[in-house]
């Protein structure tokens, strides 16, 4: 499991006290019912079960932050890039969200590769971290717009 926290080192302690899920549910479930919050099971599809391999939550309120784990017997096997993937489209669709963040530490290899191949862009670099950006794509009509030249 360390493999996974070892990242999350500022706000998830380690070890994981015996009180851990309990604390974080009083604290999770409260933003989830203030709608500032929502939090995603990660299942496997092809199996039709609802074994949880890892979650992805998204900010909807302040800066629309989405972040994510995945247990390690499921590293290296795609899903959290195709997980990362659908919920950036689903949120820039969906919600009032210009661009969804995210931060990596930036010797997190494996989740530096999954915001990469989702498109998303590095705009800054603090304290060990590196932080990423997915805009919503802006569509701009070009018959909106005539060009004249001097004469």
């Amino acid at each position: 499991v360390f493999v996974v926290v070892r990242y999350f080192y500022s706000f998830i302690p380690w070890p994981y006290p015996e009180n851990g899920a309990t604390e974080w549910l009083d604290i999770a479930l409260p933003q989830i019912e203030a709608g500032e919050r929502i939090f995603l099971a990660i299942t496997l599809r092809e199996k039709n079960d609802d074994q949880l391999i890892g979650v992805l939550y998204l900010n909807l309120v302040g800066p629309h932050h989405r972040s994510f784990w995945l247990a390690p017997a499921y590293h290296r096997q795609g899903y959290m890039t195709e997980a990362v993937g659908i919920v950036c489209k689903w949120a820039l669709s969906r919600f009032d969200v210009r661009a969804v963040l995210a931060e990596t530490d930036v010797k997190n290899e494996a989740s530096i590769k999954v915001v990469k191949k989702n498109g998303v862009v590095q705009f800054a670099e603090r304290e060990k971290m590196l932080w990423w950006r997915k805009s919503r794509p802006i569509a701009v009509k070009l018959t909106d717009y005539s060009a004249t030249t001097p004469e």
